[in-house]
């Protein structure tokens, strides 16, 4: 879905954030890097410090960290 910029993937991805399952949670963070929506960044930054499971906080400050970086092309 991120990867091919299917309408309203922000919007679905971001609210799968919500998900009480961490890997609903993981995905969504990993897939809203793929998407290139610097929109995700605060949202992402917030999960990456404060979510209860490790494995999604490293996949939302790694997703942050590919949204933080500039697009020279």
């Amino acid at each position: 879905m991120a990867t091919h910029k299917v309408p309203g993937a922000y919007d679905t991805l971001i609210a799968q954030l919500d998900s009480q399952d961490p890997v609903n949670r993981g995905l969504a963070a990993v897939n809203l890097g793929a998407l290139g929506d610097r929109r995700a960044l605060d949202r992402l930054q917030d999960l990456a410090g404060d979510d209860s499971d490790e494995r999604v906080r490293d996949a939302a400050t790694r997703a942050a960290t590919n949204l933080e970086v500039p697009d020279n092309g």
